[in-house]
């Protein structure tokens, strides 16, 4: 992590106000993995996500939740936005992002009577519009909360997160330009997957030419939205909504490059880990980004990472990926908590598992990482004038009862050891390419026909 901070960074706000975005821009300049919270939110389980996290959830102060925070020192983020353009937003994404007809009667509904708010867990079906302004409402309140409006997040970026991180903790420049590049709205929609409408456009004042005039009444007359409109800083005049001066967003050539020159396709992570790198780095990978060969982001995302570890797996490599995807993911950081020792072993099989669904990655970057494994698992040296291998030692090591029945894996018991291993093939999740090199070690006479087939060797 070098000189990051440790950070835990809560973002509480009212939905459609810019929590996802904000959220993706801070993970990128203070290299924080990214986590959701179940609902409900529950303090237990922030606890379990270690020490340096970002994460946003749309619920309002209650007293265990300020208890943890002050207990924690988490830091607090608030977004607010102009309630016509949250009101727009919302309506859709509760319509499933379907089309843009928008239903005026369902409008005049959802600020005045209530309405269900479908694929989100915020408030009750009989809660109207002003419970989910009343959540950044109550958060601006509480003592220590960094408020940041939508519309300079909009406006200029890089502005805004230099005045926030001022605030949080002080970052360099080039990680705020670099996050905002990173964050760029078709990436955002690629990591979305199925949800990539969740990403509309971002309009600002949008509502000034799409409200129909009586809902624009309510929140300029009405109780209890007048007041709000006040509180957040808003008005139901047009021109105030718009920023002068908005800053043109700089469109970096990775966020919209989809192949590498071998036909392997980019996956959204392996954006975000470029714009992770240093400026000097991925300034050298900029000259040829679609690159393959030595040198390019390509080749270095396959190339192992400098990790430590102890023992016997301190020369199992874990790919650059690999070692990012690790990074990324807090829940499984929270099973494999140690990658210095056996534990490594188990998240690569982890990665090899699930990480191409779960990433979207290209079998050309878990083939790598299984070639690794392999070596790995395969070398050996003589041990006591017999041959053992890595994975086996790993075995001894991790498995007491197998341990406990082959105690003296440098004599006599190596050899029934390695039988009990292969027997035990499809128990251990074991595939060919390990059991070849046992079965090799020890001439095939010794497994009858039956057993190799029931093992799956040859």
């Amino acid at each position: 992590m070098g000189t990051d901070p440790d950070l835990r960074i809560l973002i509480l706000s009212t939905p459609k106000t810019g929590n996802t975005w904000l959220r993706h821009l801070l993970a990128g300049v203070y290299r924080l993995p990214q986590f959701y919270v179940p609902p409900p939110l529950d303090c237990a389980k922030l606890d379990k996500a270690g020490e340096r996290w970002v994460t946003h959830y749309h619920t309002r102060p209650n007293r265990e939740l300020l208890s943890w925070i002050r207990t924690n020192r988490a830091v607090v983020v608030t977004t607010i936005r102009h309630p016509g353009d949250v009101l727009l937003s919302l309506y859709h994404h509760i319509h499933e992002f379907r089309n843009e007809t928008l239903d005026h009667n369902f409008l005049r509904r959802m600020v005045s009577t209530g309405f269900e708010r479908r694929g989100m867990t915020t408030y009750a079906a009989d809660q109207p519009f002003s419970a989910d302004l009343d959540c950044s409402l109550e958060w601006m309140a509480y003592e220590g909360t960094h408020t940041v409006r939508f519309e300079d997040l909009r406006a200029d970026p890089v502005a805004t997160l230099r005045e926030l991180t001022s605030r949080i903790h002080p970052a360099p420049l080039e990680r705020m330009e670099a996050a905002v590049e990173m964050c760029d709205i078709d990436v955002m929609r690629r990591m979305a997957g199925d949800f990539s409408g969740f990403f509309r456009q971002g309009r600002i004042g949008d509502w000034h030419a799409r409200l129909p005039p009586d809902v624009v009444e309510v929140f300029r007359k009405l109780h209890p939205y007048a007041a709000q409109m006040a509180r957040l800083g808003y008005s139901m005049d047009p021109v105030s909504t718009v920023p002068a001066g908005r800053v043109p967003p700089r469109r970096h050539p990775m966020t919209t490059l989809e192949r590498f020159e071998n036909g392997v396709a980019v996956a959204p992570i392996m954006v975000q880990c470029f714009f992770w790198a240093g400026y000097q780095q991925r300034e050298a990978w900029e000259k040829q980004l679609a690159a393959t060969g030595p040198g390019s982001f390509y080749h270095w995302l396959n190339l192992p990472a400098p990790l430590a570890g102890r023992g016997l797996y301190e020369t199992l490599p874990l790919s650059n990926i690999a070692a990012f995807v690790y990074q990324q993911r807090p829940d499984v950081q929270l099973v494999y908590k140690d990658l210095s020792s056996g534990e490594r072993y188990e998240y690569v099989r982890w990665f090899l598992q699930r990480a191409g669904k779960a990433h979207g990655l290209d079998a050309a970057f878990i083939d790598r990482q299984r070639a690794y494994l392999l070596r790995w698992a395969n070398a050996g040296t003589p041990v006591g004038g017999e041959w053992a291998s890595n994975f086996v030692a790993h075995i001894c090591r991790s498995r007491i009862d197998v341990l406990g029945s082959f105690p003296h894996i440098a004599g006599g018991d190596r050899k029934a050891l390695v039988r009990a291993v292969v027997r035990a093939a499809k128990a251990l999740e074991m595939d060919r390419d390990y059991i070849r090199p046992l079965e090799a070690s020890l001439g095939r006479h010794w497994l009858p026909e039956r057993m190799r087939r029931r093992c799956g060797v040859d």
